[in-house]
């Protein structure tokens, strides 16, 4: 949690540097760096809002020690005027070398001597020591001995040569050996067509996923390459003032807030709990903003923003009304006006939207209508609207309505208008809506593309991540979607979410281990988290097609109690009973009965097993109720499940000794073979005294049971010891 709020304040300090509000940037990139004092980024930014030289210089020498190749610290360095090595020396030490005094200095000496015996200056005691040493040296060193004078022998030496030429004989055997060897294993593999086959058979060339590394290589262009490349997260950028900026080599900047929020403390809190999802304390702090003197729309623009976002967007209907009015009531203020347009903008598409949940297509559209109306007003390019074409919000707005209605090419178009805008050009929402369209179209390649852009811009979004990896595993890669998967959790460690997204991808290669795994680590994060359940019910997929149907079942009960979803629950029930335990299965049975999410008639036919299945353990008569419910059975039963539904009709039968319906009833279903119903056949033939039927019926079973291992197999071999014997 330590990593997750240091990562949220990071990039609140990084987010208040680019809007130019260094004291504040100042803080939480401190209290950043005191929770993960090991992030480059952090001192990056640091430098860049430093107060004076020495603090800056302090931010540098601590980026360098976690990474004393990182570019950006090196050149930031360069431009105070200090080389990388200067920034770690300490001031040179005094030399020892003395220094000759010149003729004033030694006259000075002279005269501050007392009158006596003169006393050399400390100079010449050093020269003369120096002198003594090397009288020293030279007298205690050896004399020089005269060595041997070595001369070049001019013969070779007594029998080199016949050495020489046993190694050529030894060579020229063995090279024949070899030769004579390859012949024969060429002749063996050519009249062996096993061999060769192995030979000169093609062979299959294994595949792995690539992994990204924690150092991220910057792509030249969004376009998937075979070895996919992302962009390193955003980093301050150092000119000789050190002030962050952007330009063709270093990354675009995300978008400011617009309009500005100004000074106001309490509106820049608010709307930083509202972005980080938390709108309930955001509409909080709002609530009290709207009392002021001098109207500022913008505490009811993010109120209503706020209450849309906590499901309610008629109560952020009711806040902008108010909002409006106020504006009637006082000067007239266009920039105020186009951003009360664009909240209820916002507003009637939410509620266009919930209608459209619950079918109600008439007031939807109605609601649809104005949102569009709303939008158009607020950046005027309807009749008559002044509008303000720098919010960002009414594009969206437009955007959405068009992909409602299936009009993508138009949906593209407004959003392409917004992108033409200069102060709109890198926003990030209008690039990934863009993205969310192609994805919609099928054009899975140019949302990957967009979806890197947006990372590019901003990869501290969880969006763009997931919108790239669902276009990988829509467009059958992978291995590409691993990567990408990867990459999201390299800028989100623990990410629920981001690990969901990574078993997908694991399970869509075939890696059934490995999407466990990415499960299981997704569900080591909270609860609370939408993709939570979803990794619980796809772990729980993964343990029934293993046959593990008891932790399937435990997995869906975690998930039910958290969504309370009736699709959830019929997979609970699914599982509930291949695990044995019916009154789970039961229970969901009868509640999901009529509630439409699975056929009527599966529920009755899985109702009836239960009974069929459990007969022993239970009261009353389960075979002809089990039977009545198989018999109401109509034509909304799977046709896969209908052979299911005969068998169990003649085990039903066979139970009540109604051998001639459970004959009829296991001919039809052997329309689809299996060994329990040809198992079951044998029991009906022999309850009808047709014992070399039966027989055939069991040795049918005992020999497909070398094959499968039947777990009747033991109990086929008696009846048919007992019928031959009879």
């Amino acid at each position: 949690m330590a990593a997750d709020q240091a990562r949220e304040l990071r990039v609140r300090g990084i987010e208040a540097a680019k809007a130019g509000n260094k004291e504040e940037a100042r803080q939480l990139l401190q209290q950043s760096l005191r929770l993960d004092p090991s992030n480059e980024a952090a001192w990056l930014w640091m430098a860049s809002v430093s107060r004076d030289r020495n603090e800056r210089l302090f931010s540098l020498r601590k980026l360098l020690e976690i990474n004393p190749h990182n570019e950006t610290g090196l050149r930031a360095l360069e431009a105070m005027g200090i080389s990388p090595a200067q920034s770690t020396q300490s001031e040179p030490a005094a030399s020892g070398v003395i220094r000759p005094l010149t003729a004033t200095q030694e006259a000075a000496q002279v005269q501050q001597q007392q009158v006596g015996v003169p006393i050399p200056d400390a100079q010449r005691i050093a020269a003369a020591q120096q002198q003594a040493d090397s009288i020293v040296r030279e007298y205690l060193a050896p004399p020089r001995a005269a060595g041997p004078k070595w001369v070049q022998k001019t013969k070779g030496r007594a029998g080199e040569r016949d050495a020489f030429v046993l190694r050529l004989y030894v060579a020229s055997a063995v090279a024949g050996v070899l030769i004579v060897f390859a012949i024969v294993a060429v002749l063996v593999v050519l009249n062996t067509p096993s061999l060769r086959s192995a030979v000169f058979a093609p062979t299959n060339t294994p595949t792995f996923t690539p992994t990204v590394t924690p150092t991220n290589t910057p792509g030249a262009t969004p376009t998937a390459s075979p070895t996919p490349v992302d962009p390193p997260p955003p980093t301050a950028t150092f000119d000789p003032d050190f002030v962050p900026r952007g330009d063709r080599i270093f990354q675009p900047q995300p978008t400011a807030v617009y309009p500005s929020l100004g000074g106001d403390q309490v509106l820049r809190n608010a709307v930083n709990l509202l972005n980080s999802g938390h709108p309930d304390e955001a509409q909080a702090l709002l609530e009290d903003e709207k009392d002021t003197l001098v109207f500022n729309p913008n505490p009811f623009y993010y109120e209503a923003l706020a209450h849309i976002a906590l499901g309610n967007p008629e109560r952020g209907r009711q806040v902008l009304a108010e909002a409006q009015q106020r504006l009637e009531e006082g000067r007239s203020d266009d920039t105020a006006r186009s951003l009360i347009d664009s909240g209820f903008a916002q507003v009637w598409l939410a509620l266009g939207e919930e209608a459209l949940a619950n079918n109600d297509l008439t007031t939807a559209r109605e609601f649809l209508d104005q949102a569009q109306q709303s939008a158009e007003d607020a950046i005027g390019i309807s009749d008559d609207a002044v509008g303000d074409f720098n919010l960002a919000e009414p594009y969206l707005v437009i955007a959405r309505r068009y992909r409602i209605d299936g009009n993508f090419d138009r949906a593209i178009e407004i959003l392409d208008m917004g992108l033409e805008v200069e102060r709109l050009r890198n926003d990030v929402r209008l690039v990934i809506e863009k993205g969310e369209i192609y994805f919609e179209q099928g054009e899975y390649d140019l949302a990957k593309d967009q979806a890197f852009l947006a990372i590019y811009m901003n990869p501290f979004l969880e969006a763009p991540h997931r919108l790239r990896i669902r276009a990988a595993l829509a467009d059958n890669d992978p291995g590409l979607a691993v990567i990408f998967a990867q990459n999201y959790l390299f800028y989100f460690p623990g990410s629920v979410t981001a690990y969901k997204l990574l078993g997908d991808a694991r399970l869509q290669e075939g890696n059934t281990d490995l999407a466990l795994a990415a499960y299981s680590q997704a569900l080591e994060g909270p609860p609370e988290d939408p993709s939570y359940a979803d990794a619980l019910v796809a772990r729980a997929q993964i343990y029934a097609d293993e046959g593990r149907f008891d932790l399937a079942r435990e997995d869906l009960d975690d998930a039910v109690r958290l969504t309370d979803d009736r699709q959830i629950q019929a997979q609970r029930m699914i599982a509930a009973y291949h695990a044995g335990n019916f009154t789970i299965a039961e229970a969901d049975a009868q509640e999901l009965l009529g509630t439409g999410v699975l056929p009527d008639d599966e529920i009755r036919l899985l109702r009836a097993r239960i009974l069929v299945d459990n007969a022993d353990n239970l009261d009353g008569n389960p075979l002809s109720e089990a039977l009545s419910l198989l018999n109401s059975i109509g034509d909304g039963l799977p046709p896969e499940q209908a052979p299911i539904a005969d068998e169990y009709r003649a085990r039903a039968n066979l139970g009540l000794r109604n051998f001639g319906d459970a004959l009829t009833n296991i001919d039809r279903a052997l329309t689809v073979e299996t060994g329990t119903r040809h198992y079951l056949r044998g029991q009906i033939l022999e309850g009808m005294g047709r014992d070399d039927d039966a027989r055939e019926e069991y040795e049918w079973v005992l020999t497909w049971a070398q094959v499968y291992p039947y777990p009747f197999a033991a109990e086929a071999q008696m009846r048919l010891e007992d019928l031959s014997s009879a």
